[in-house]
């Protein structure tokens, strides 16, 4: 069995045994039924503020990426990212986001600051 940390988009279907499924979205996404997931934290998407100012195209991904990443540096988020890291060691973690790349998408970045607890 695989372990770690992957990411996909909420949207992508699932398959039986990939993992757990969390949702790491401020906002629930359109038409998704709460059993396409395992569980459901905001504490670990962008603030409101920042994303209507990503979405708003108020700045750019360079301004978005360091304004997230200073977000996740709040002692609830480190304490959450850590406790990640340490499940990914045992189990697989699926981040999910609306967006289908992770190409613009807070995942990503999420996906890095737990690769680098482990």
């Amino acid at each position: 069995m695989s372990v770690g940390i992957k990411t996909k988009s909420i949207y992508d279907e699932g398959t039986p045994g990939e993992g757990f499924r969390l949702l790491v979205m401020r906002r629930w996404p359109r038409g998704i039924r709460k059993t396409r997931i395992d569980e459901w934290d905001r504490d670990l998407s962008p603030s409101l503020g920042l994303l209507n100012d990503w979405i708003k195209k108020k700045i750019h991904f360079k301004e978005f990426k360091k304004r997230y990443v200073n977000e996740m540096r709040g002692s609830l988020q480190r304490q959450k990212i850590q406790l990640l890291a340490e499940r990914a060691e045992k189990e697989t973690i699926i981040l999910l986001c609306h967006e289908e790349e992770d190409t613009y998408c807070h995942r990503k970045m999420l996906k890095e600051l737990i690769d680098k607890c482990r």
